[in-house]
């Protein structure tokens, strides 16, 4: 294994050069999450915003994102908006970097990010399944394995072990589907052939303990 050295900024490198961990220099501290599941085109519609502490200047935020497209990007201090430079992504190291127009002093920032993504067929973050009933027919479900490191591929995320935080995630399913994450349900709210089922607010935790799933369940 190369070895490591830690740069100025508080970010590991390997010796060779490339980035081996995210900067610690901005430390999430919980999410707001909301997944649309469109089980028909297997596809997400998310929105996720993003509770920041940051610990150092920071000229850019680097955060996990994999096969998501990231639609818009905002960060905010105290209520008003940090101009930023744009958004760049390196699909090989998994990685998104909003880029800011000057150097952002340490302090408690709010990061919201629209996506879309897929439910893929690879068995990692969020993938399609089957499920079946007493008579043996197939269901279609949505189901998620974020463990190691593919909770990236179901929000754009800090995406290690170390970086804990809390979440609150919202689940928008088509009627007649069950939905079920980390927490325990507080609300749901039924419109327009869909509906929105709100969870509670998780304990402090890794993203690989994430977990999502929706289909034709009954809860016993």
């Amino acid at each position: 294994m190369p070895a490591q050295e830690q740069t100025a900024s508080g970010e590991h490198r390997e010796s060779s050069g490339g980035t081996f961990r995210l900067p610690r220099t901005v430390l999430p501290r919980h999410y707001d999450l909301t997944l649309d599941l469109d089980l028909e085109a297997f596809a997400i519609a998310g929105h996720v915003g993003i509770d920041l502490e940051v610990t150092t200047p920071v000229s850019e935020i680097v955060l996990n994102s994999a096969e998501l497209q990231l639609e818009r990007l905002q960060l905010t201090c105290a209520g008003d908006v940090v101009e930023t430079a744009g958004v760049s992504h390196d699909a090989a190291t998994e990685r998104a970097t909003l880029r800011l127009e000057a150097p952002a002093a340490p302090g408690a920032y709010r990061l919201e990010i629209d996506y879309t993504g897929t439910i893929n067929d690879q068995l990692r973050g969020l993938y399609r399944s089957v499920s079946r009933d007493a008579d043996g027919v197939e269901h279609l479900i949505a189901t998620s394995q974020c463990q190691a490191a593919d909770a990236r591929r179901i929000l754009p995320c800090w995406d290690e072990p170390d970086f804990k935080a809390t979440f609150r995630t919202t689940m928008i399913v088509p009627a007649g589907l069950e939905a079920y994450s980390n927490a325990a349900e507080l609300e749901r709210v039924a419109s327009e052939g869909k509906v929105e089922v709100r969870f509670a607010t998780t304990i402090e935790m890794s993203t690989y303990l994430l977990a999502f799933i929706a289909g034709e369940f009954e809860t016993t």
